[in-house]
């Protein structure tokens, strides 16, 4: 999706979206090799401020017209809300 986004925009809005969605799998995988369920879940704590950041960042992108494909931007946040759903679920299960 930030493929269509504005070059001066690359070490901007790019920049922070491709942060986010990889800071999602990384804090994840991080926290499955911690030594206790208190310090996973403390790591899936992240990867949920990730998904709120990138759903943020998509709508200021929507806001400044870098986006038009509403229809996939609609697809993105159900995939953001699914995959919070998942942390969520992951999370319940460690306590």
């Amino acid at each position: 999706m930030t493929r269509g986004f504005p070059k001066e925009e690359i070490y901007a809005l790019t920049n922070q979206v491709k942060r986010a969605s990889l800071s999602i799998p990384s804090n994840i995988a991080e926290g499955f090799r911690r030594q206790t369920d208190k310090s996973f879940n403390h790591f899936l704590n992240i990867p949920r401020g990730s998904l709120n950041e990138i759903e943020t960042q998509l709508i200021i992108a929507k806001e400044l017209e870098f986006l038009s494909a509403e229809n996939l931007l609609n697809e993105i946040f159900y995939l953001i809300e699914e995959e919070g759903k998942m942390i969520n679920a992951f999370s319940k299960n460690l306590k």
